[in-house]
Parts: C-alpha cells; sequence; structure tokens
C-alpha cells in the first residue's frame, strides 16, 4: 500500500480472503486504477466492512483508513486518520503518516502545518528529498492545483463546510462526487457503499439523481446486474439506463439455473462457478 503497487495487491487478493483488511486494500487498489465498480465482485466482498473497517486507535488501523479515505477523494477523514496513527504509535512520529499530513495540509491550504511536517521528515535519512521536492507547494496554490494528485484530491473539498460523517459517510462521498465529478474513486466507494450493505433503494435513487450527469456518465458492470434485481419485471426501466444486452442474457441464464435448482441445498456451489463474479450471486448469498 505505502508505494502503491495496486497490481501485486489485486494479484495476492485472488481466492477465498477473508480477512477484512485484505480487503479494504484489495478495494483501494481496485479504485486507484478506476476498476472497483467493474470488478469488485470478481472477489470475494462480504459487505461494506471491506471498503473500510470500523475504526479502532490501533495505528495501523488508522493508517489504513487514511489510504481508504484518500482513495475516495475524502481528504478530511484521511488527515483525521493519519494524525490519529501518527499520534499512537510508541514515539508518536512515523514517515509515512507524516508523509501524508504534508499531502494533506497542503491539499487544504495549511501551509505552516504542512512545512512543520516537512521540517521533521527533512531530519530523516530515507524521506528527506521526498520531503525537500515538498517544499515547492509551500505558499504556492497555483503549484499545488496543477499538481495531478494534490490538485485532483484539492478539487474533491466540498464548498459546503460541514462535519464528517455527521449525516453518514454516504452523503459525504455523494458531496465529493458532486464537487469533483472527475474524481472517479469516489462515486465507484459511493456505489459500492450502497452494493455491499444492500442498500438498493438507496441505490436505485442514488442512479436516477446520477446517470448520465458528469457524476455517473455511464454504468459499470456491477451498477447495472444492481439495476436489473430493482427491476426485473420492468424492461422498459433496462432500456432506460443502457443495461447491455450481455448482461441481460447473463442475468437470463442465471435466473433460469436458479429456477430449475431453487429446492437444492447445492445451489450456490452450481452457480458460483459461473456466476460468482455477479452482484446477483453476492446478493443472494453474501
Amino acid at each position: 500500500m505505502r508505494t502503491e503497487q495496486w497490481d501485486k495487491i489485486i494479484e495476492r487478493c485472488n481466492g477465498d480472503i477473508k480477512n477484512y483488511l485484505y480487503k479494504c486494500c484489495l478495494n483501494v487498489a481496485l479504485a486507484e486504477k478506476g476498476e472497483l465498480a467493474e470488478r469488485m465482485f470478481s472477489f470475494n466482498q462480504q459487505g461494506v466492512q471491506g471498503i473500510y473497517v470500523p475504526w479502532s486507535r490501533i495505528s495501523y488501523i488508522s493508517a489504513l483508513l487514511s489510504d481508504v479515505y484518500f482513495a475516495m477523494g475524502h481528504i478530511a477523514l484521511s488527515q483525521r486518520m493519519a494524525f490519529e496513527a501518527n499520534e499512537s504509535l510508541p514515539n508518536s512520529i512515523g514517515p509515512r503518516t507524516l508523509k501524508r499530513l504534508v499531502e494533506t495540509n497542503l491539499i487544504y491550504g495549511a501551509y505552516p502545518v504542512a512545512e512543520k511536517y516537512i521540517d521533521l521528515l527533512e531530519q530523516t535519512s530515507y524521506y528527506k528529498a521526498w520531503a525537500h521536492d515538498r517544499r515547492r507547494f509551500l505558499e504556492n496554490d497555483e503549484a499545488v492545483e496543477s499538481d495531478a494528485l494534490l490538485g485532483m484530491k484539492r478539487r474533491c473539498i466540498p464548498k459546503s463546510n460541514l462535519l464528517s460523517e455527521v449525516q453518514g459517510l454516504n452523503i459525504d462521498m455523494e458531496a465529493i462526487a458532486k464537487q469533483n465529478p472527475a474524481h472517479k474513486a469516489t462515486i465507484q466507494y459511493l456505489g459500492a457503499y450502497y452494493l455491499l450493505s444492500k442498500e438498493l433503494f438507496l441505490f436505485k435513487n442514488f442512479v436516477e439523481s446520477y446517470y448520465g450527469t458528469d457524476v455517473l456518465p455511464a454504468l459499470p458492470k456491477s451498477y447495472q446486474e444492481a439495476l436489473i434485481i430493482l427491476s426485473e419485471q420492468d424492461p422498459s426501466y433496462w432500456e432506460k439506463y443502457n443495461i447491455s444486452s450481455s448482461v441481460i442474457q447473463r442475468f437470463m441464464e442465471f435466473k433460469r439455473q436458479v429456477l430449475a435448482n431453487k429446492n437444492s441445498s447445492a445451489l450456490p456451489g452450481l452457480l458460483k462457478n459461473s456466476y460468482g463474479d455477479t452482484y446477483w450471486f453476492y446478493f443472494m448469498f453474501k
């Protein structure tokens, strides 16, 4: 995670992984590659804790959550978790979390705070070059906003000043997605939040509100599969949201197998090989 080796993380998460921390790492990697909404059900997902685990005061959990929220574009929570991770370390200094605190404070334009952490990192052997390079962003909004990473994340900061998660993480993510539609990981995480928690009524409202806009110009595979569940008896709804013919055909085959084996206790096993990578399988059996 620290060195952003997303492909290696994804490769190592094949198989029946049950550890929620690994799932969080996997889903960050998928989100960073722009593949979360397309591929998440190709892996063993088991509820919303697979995208963010409950916070504890353990340093490595806080550090992981800082990475998760940073991937989401939720800079406020990412900064808080980095601070909590750093404070819970034995000597209250961890280069990895200090780097994140440099980044988040640069994003917010809190340049004196960012400089404080840069000063600390410049005293290390392995991070001083990285820290020194970040000095070019201090008191330089133009440099921050033109940077591929910092600029994109700065544009994720909502205009309204609200307490993080006071209305729920999903409401925060919706505000971020509207503020910066170009940050695709946010909308993918929001959709994943609804699908993994099986909040399909909220998912339906979300799709109907944003489909065809800059926030959600097209529906990825897992979203199409979920909409079919919501409108199984209304094919005109599928047409309205451009559900692909391949997804529809696959659903028909899935449904035929379910009906043919509905009284069999072996149904999950029969379906897993062919449909284990679909939202339909997750919805029925997870």
